[in-house]
């Protein structure tokens, strides 16, 4: 009678299709590897991020998945250098990387590498977790723009504002200096020309304020 077995195999079964269901569905790349860092899983996201759908990965190693993409070649046979990074450090690893496309877009991947070891130490299996930080990292950069700008465009206005502080007191001394001065005497010239200068940095203050 292999009625218990059978029935226990159709749970696995089960669970099993469960389990690639979740994985697939996630926008994530999840990727399990063996001790050896050889390919066991990858669902649907990591496979359409390296373009190797069709290629049958099972059982590779890194550097033989790069042998297939001219592409992502470099980036393989780096993934070989962190992949052992996290067996090392005997901790969860994570890194961004930068993956190029065909068409010179570069995409930045957080990636998370979770080792797993047997009960007497030795390696188990390798856990790859990524996640699409592109867009991200762009807003970060154009925020951190605007903050700059922003700090900037403050200071500028200080700046003009003290500027401008100063010329209105220049403008005063001018007119002090105008008293009592004939008007047709070269000195009443040379200060209105120097009250001219000082009208056009005035204008000029009062546009960066």
């Amino acid at each position: 009678d292999i009625t218990e077995r059978k029935r226990i195999q159709e749970q696995i079964k089960t669970r099993e299709q469960q389990l690639s269901t979740l994985i697939n569905a996630s926008p994530d790349i999840i990727c399990f590897k063996d001790s050896n860092s050889k390919w066991l899983m990858a669902n649907g996201a990591i496979l359409t991020l390296f373009q190797i759908n069709e290629y049958d990965y099972v059982g590779k190693t890194n550097q033989e998945i790069a042998s297939v993409s001219s592409i992502y070649r470099n980036y393989f046979m780096h993934c070989t250098e962190t992949d052992e990074d996290a067996w090392d450090k005997k901790h969860t690893t994570i890194t961004e990387e930068r993956i190029p496309e065909e068409n010179g877009y570069i995409k930045t991947i957080e990636v998370m590498k979770v080792p797993v070891f047997s009960a007497d130490g030795s390696r188990k299996a390798l856990v790859v977790l990524g996640r699409d930080i592109t867009k991200r990292r762009s807003l970060e950069s154009q925020l951190r723009h605007s903050h700059k700008m922003e700090a900037i465009g403050l200071m500028a206005s200080g700046i003009a504002h003290n500027f401008n502080n100063i010329l209105q007191s220049i403008v005063a001394y001018i007119d002090f200096a105008k008293d009592g001065l004939d008007v047709t005497s070269q000195r009443w010239e040379d200060i209105d020309q120097i009250n001219k200068q000082v009208i056009r940095a005035t204008l000029l203050t009062r546009s960066l304020l």
